[in-house]
């Protein structure tokens, strides 16, 4: 497995024209860095402040989060539209090819769901999330995505902890006699799902024994233990645990056809482990209360979902404000029942039914099992797979990554779309020295 980035091929070009080229290649790549900083920003939902410090639920505002957003989607325009001039869209369409059912799957259930035009409006939010990452991937260098990554990662960690230690009462969440960091995020949960996806991200993609990636890697496992977050810190081990079983399968000599066989086999039994392990942590951490309280919307959920089995309800139809959350409020008169629904699989059937959600459990098990296993894996597709797995077993006790633009499935893509790059680099200089 390669552990760093091969060479761009160098594109012969005139003479003429060649301080226009290299003027546009610096605004592409620019474009791109901070597309990757401030998606980091966005998709983690981190900058969020409460207006105060009861009804921080329904009382939400971003400070300049209008002009931050359309900056972000300019920027996102802008590095799509480069990278599909510049070419070659091979790392595009093969990075994104895992989830092509899925959306396809999401596709038709906007159209044919309670509400096509708030469905179709989630999607396109989604696809936006998928083109930046895809565009960042195909185009930007493997050190320059790790060092983008890792100084924001670290830096809305290290802001967490200071707010932790100077603004307590609008860093930190009150619950059950303890007080758990939620730092620059609405939700303790979200503050320590983004210190696990860093670590993560850190320990696969970046390298070097260097003070700053330790102190980031640091700073994000404070946060994800001080949010006290029971599905984040669960998640942070396995993931370790599955990088360092990947790591092992490269260096033994064994069949790609093996290490497919072996990773299944741990899945399967992760996945029956999980059942019990995740809700286990979740009721020591969090004294039982919310687990109970989901178990209690799980079943509320279902009632729903009668009748639209095949192909869900729509996009972003459980989404807390949408006319089906209204209704399942308004008819159930449930009193202190957290209506999220907080698990990423039934979320999924209900907005897109057995079969969107049968495509995307294969394309994320493809990502993390077939990715990672290949003769020529790079160091992407690690990173790949891990965050595929993340997001499969955070599934059972949390709904992030469905049709809402989130960090994970961003920085999965991103890390595909790159490793994807790499491999089509060495096949044209294969080619070349071939010829």
């Amino acid at each position: 497995m390669s552990l760093s980035d091969s060479p761009r091929m160098s594109i012969p070009r005139q003479d003429v024209g060649a301080p226009v080229q290299d003027f546009l290649a610096m605004t592409l790549s620019l474009a791109l860095a901070l597309a990757l900083a401030m998606g980091i920003i966005e998709f983690s939902t981190a900058w969020f402040w409460p207006q105060n410090g009861v009804d921080f639920f329904f009382t939400i505002e971003r400070i300049g989060g209008g002009a931050f957003r359309s900056a972000l989607w300019m920027f996102i325009a802008l590095g799509f539209a480069g990278a599909i001039i510049r070419g070659p869209n091979y790392a595009l369409l093969v990075g994104f090819a895992p989830l092509a059912a899925f959306w396809c799957m999401a596709l038709l259930s906007s159209a044919l769901g309670d509400d096509p035009a708030s469905s179709v409006w989630f999607l396109t939010l989604w696809t936006a999330m998928a083109c930046a990452a895809l565009a960042i991937g195909s185009q930007t260098s493997g050190s320059q995505i790790g060092t983008v990554a890792a100084f924001t990662f670290a830096a809305i960690a290290f802001v967490s902890l200071v707010l932790f230690v100077v603004e307590p009462q609008w860093a930190t969440m009150r619950g059950g006699g303890r007080t758990m960091l939620r730092g620059l995020f609405l939700h303790k949960n979200t503050c320590g799902w983004f210190g696990t996806i860093g670590f993560l991200f850190l320990l696969t993609y970046t390298s070097g024994r260097n003070l700053f990636r330790y102190g980031a890697m640091a700073l994000c496992v404070a946060i994800a233990l001080l949010s006290q977050s029971g599905t984040a810190v669960g998640i942070m081990m396995i993931g370790t645990a599955f990088y360092f079983l990947l790591r092992q399968l490269q260096v033994l000599r064994v069949t790609p056809g093996f290490k497919i066989f072996v990773l299944l086999a741990v899945l399967v039994a992760l996945a029956l482990a999980v059942n019990f392990i995740l809700p286990a942590l979740t009721e020591a951490l969090e004294k039982g209360q919310s687990l109970r309280n989901r178990e209690s919307g799980w079943n509320l959920y279902l009632r729903f979902f009668e009748g639209h089995m095949v192909l869900g309800r729509g996009p972003g139809s459980f989404v807390t404000g949408t006319s089906v959350i209204n209704k399942m409020i308004s008819e159930t008169f449930v009193n202190d029942l957290n209506m999220s629904v907080h698990n990423m699989y039934l979320a999924l059937l209900g907005e897109v039914g057995i079969l969107g959600l049968g495509a995307y459990i294969g394309g994320y098990l493809y990502v993390a099992v077939i990715g990672t296993t290949r003769p020529d894996a790079k160091r992407g597709d690690l990173t790949a797979g891990i965050l595929a797995l993340a997001v499969l077993c955070s599934g059972f006790t949390e709904a992030r990554d469905t049709l809402i633009p989130h960090l994970a499935t961003f920085l999965m893509l991103i890390t595909r779309s790159s490793a994807v790059r790499l491999r089509y680099n060495e096949m044209l200089m294969r080619r070349t020295s071939d010829a």
